[in-house]
């Protein structure tokens, strides 16, 4: 089918902070005496929204720690390294070759908007989409609603919309807006646990233009 509209994931769709992620993990469970996340396969299988219930899976004991402390002690590390770690393969030709088909394009995601807007900026990528669509807070608690508030105020034809994504999140947030979906395997979750949607899975961004 082709659409009109692709609604993009950031982090872990586009912006390739995988491994960044889980070290900024471990250096805050270091801090705070919890035993790390020794592979990045472990930390694929605990990651989920919403952060706080990944938090408690990683172990963190709020009784010792706040989750808004954490969640602001992870923002001041992760922040300024992942104007460092890139995007992920293909991603700009995929988008530039979206942007030249006419395709619109937009990032809705739950990272906190100033943030969001400043990766997308620092990584030259502003010109392919028409919206960022962000969050007004930093705890990545979900993105359903602003979702369905954005394809209201524009009057989007769900049907002539995909969101992609890399994250069962993605699709639950997809579904709740009525759009079609397509997961991304070089994320933050498992390929198996993505297949168990029961969503398309692609292990490389490329497969989108077919």
């Amino acid at each position: 089918m082709n659409y009109s509209t692709v609604i993009w994931d950031w982090n872990g769709t586009l912006l390739d902070d995988l491994s960044l992620c889980g070290e900024t993990l471990n250096k805050l469970l270091q801090r705070h005496d919890c035993e790390p996340i020794k592979e990045i396969e472990s930390y694929k299988k605990i990651f989920g929204f919403p952060i706080i219930d990944y938090y408690k899976r990683a172990g963190f004991d709020f009784d010792k720690c706040s989750f808004d402390t954490l969640a602001h002690e992870y923002m001041d590390i992760y922040m300024p390294a992942s104007l460092e770690c890139g995007i992920v393969p293909n991603a700009k030709n995929v988008l530039a070759e979206l942007s030249g088909r006419g395709v619109a394009q937009i990032v809705l995601s739950a990272s906190e908007q100033s943030n969001l807007e400043q990766q997308v900026s620092h990584y030259g990528l502003n010109e392919y989409f028409t919206q960022l669509v962000g969050s007004n807070n930093i705890y990545g608690v979900s993105k359903i609603d602003a979702g369905k508030a954005w394809l209201r105020d524009n009057n989007i034809d769900p049907a002539s919309a995909v969101m992609i994504g890399d994250t069962e999140h993605d699709f639950e947030v997809a579904s709740a807006m009525g759009v079609d979906c397509i997961l991304s395997s070089l994320g933050h979750r498992p390929r198996k646990a993505l297949l168990a949607t029961g969503q398309r899975v692609i292990d490389d961004l490329r497969e989108i233009l077919k």
